[in-house]
């Protein structure tokens, strides 16, 4: 029996609500035409995961079809639910807009060559992130820590996880992007740029970014896809971004199994007035949904759980509201304060002063959006949620164990200044940053929150345990419980 086709599993997840997951579960055929474009597109070459001859490889079942009951649903168990993996969990369960922003997430045809898609750097696999110190875009092979950089310009900033984004206000490691439908959505090029009206929120408002940005997704000038063919997306004026928009949608719109998707999902509105303000909706839709991970024994202590935590981490807790001072900016329900702080964090890789791409090594932070002298070097306190899965650490990565990370913020300008680089990849060793006169600058903006503390080592490890306390269980079956099974694009899916 053959497995569902791409169009099969969008019917599924788009009438069930729910979403597919499962690692044993294939990407788009590899052979033929590429599968559901309405011009027929172009062939395919294999990609590096895509083994089907007909359009999809099998689930769950034995004969690579249905499952062990023999029934029709691409998890063979239940017509279509999502895999609720090992550990116990319901299968995930998600709205008609948030299973459209699945398909979208992980669809590489979002990007101009083809070859990467929103998952590339919020790899499930890898808690939401890309575990590399910055992430590396178009024309770089591989995925997670091993992925390469290519040579083209950087963006210059870790990739942050992109769960339990529904109660951050404003978004990116400066917060340039803020802002409500209501009262309109501010950006660091808002002047110039107006985004569309109809964003739902930050984060939708946020998803318009990426796809036209070309160290991120779109590619650039001279660029190939993965077909061989030109780039369109590169190759079109970066002062043009109303019509690279256009023709992201385009794209995605050229596939029937897409089209059929938008019109379920927004009837009111006419295929040719549909924009890529919708299809932001729906990526920011599928996040909210599919990442909430608010459920660590740290949340379960909090519930009155009473073997919720160790004794070690309830120690370490201790430490962490009292003598380590970390609950000064690591506050609330998702411990930090959203503010934007000079941590002293060593500047590694490209940097960013400008927009552009001719930047000298620093990074000058929430500064670039506020112009303040004051906010000079400040980056947002990240989460500490899922803290021990999502390095490397700070705003470019410099960290790649928690133990450095923390023992770094428990004394801040030693520690810089004993910055060892050997803990990188050996391709980014020599991409540290030393000018003496921008060192003492961004010492002189330290935050009078990083005074020196001291721990002894064993108060340092009940410390590190109690941080491994607040990392959700269900970040490790998020492989399985949120990849689709196919793409209407057909082309390979991040990590399968």
């Amino acid at each position: 029996m053959r497995a569902p086709s791409p169009l099969a599993v969008l019917a599924l997840l788009l009438l069930s609500g729910c979403a597919d997951g499962g690692d044993d579960k294939a990407a788009a055929a590899d052979s033929g035409a590429r599968p559901g474009a309405s011009d027929g597109g172009t062939e395919a070459d294999g990609g590096d995961g895509s083994d089907g001859s007909d359009g999809a490889t099998g689930t769950d079942g034995t004969d690579g079809t249905d499952g062990t009951d023999g029934g029709t649903g691409t998890d063979g168990a239940d017509g279509g639910d999502g895999d609720g993996g090992d550990d116990g969990l319901p299968p995930l369960s998600l709205s008609p807009k948030a299973a459209l922003g699945q398909l979208l997430f992980f669809d590489r045809e979002l990007s101009g060559n083809r070859d990467l898609a929103c998952s590339s750097c919020h790899l499930p696999s890898h808690g939401l992130g890309d575990g590399l110190p910055f992430a590396t875009g178009p024309n770089s092979v591989g995925l997670g820590p091993d992925r390469s950089y290519s040579g083209d310009p950087l963006e210059g900033r870790n990739a942050q996880p992109v769960f339990n984004l529904d109660a951050v206000p404003a978004l990116f490691w400066d917060g340039a992007i803020s802002g409500s439908p209501e009262t309109g959505f501010d950006h660091i090029h808002a002047d110039e740029l107006p985004l569309p009206p109809g964003l739902e929120n930050p984060l939708a408002a946020q998803a318009m970014f990426p796809v036209a940005q070309p160290a991120e997704m779109r590619g650039f000038e001279g660029d190939v896809d993965v077909f061989g063919a030109p780039n369109d997306l590169g190759n079109m004026s970066q002062d043009d971004t109303y019509a690279i928009w256009d023709a992201v949608m385009a794209r995605i719109l050229a596939f029937p199994d897409y089209g059929e998707a938008f019109a379920r999902v927004y009837p009111e509105v006419p295929a040719d007035e549909l924009g890529f303000v919708h299809a932001a909706n729906a990526l920011a839709a599928f996040q909210l949904e599919a990442f909430q991970l608010r459920n660590s024994p740290y949340d379960r202590h909090l519930a009155g759980e009473a073997d919720a935590l160790s004794a070690a981490q309830l120690r370490g807790l201790e430490i962490f509201e009292g003598k380590a001072g970390c609950a000064e900016c690591h506050s609330g329900p998702d411990l930090t304060d959203l503010a934007f702080h000079n941590v002293l964090a060593p500047q590694i890789g490209p940097g960013r002063v400008s927009g552009d791409y001719d930047n000298d090594g620093r990074d000058l932070g929430r500064w670039r959006v506020t112009g303040a002298e004051a906010d000079r070097y400040a980056f947002r306190t990240p989460t500490l949620r899922n803290i021990a899965v999502t390095g490397p650490y700070t705003h470019a990565g410099a960290y790649t164990s928690l133990e450095a990370a923390v023992r770094h913020m428990l004394d801040p300008v030693p520690s810089f200044a004993a910055y060892d680089p050997r803990q990188l990849r050996a391709d980014l060793r020599d991409q540290v940053y030393d000018n003496a006169e921008v060192i003492a600058e961004m010492q002189a903006g330290l935050s009078p929150r990083m005074v020196p503390r001291s721990l002894s080592e064993d108060e340092l490890a009940d410390l590190l345990a109690f941080l491994e306390s607040l990392t959700d269980p269900a970040i490790h079956s998020l492989p399985e419980r949120v990849r689709p099974a196919a793409v209407p694009s057909g082309l390979p899916i991040d990590g399968r």
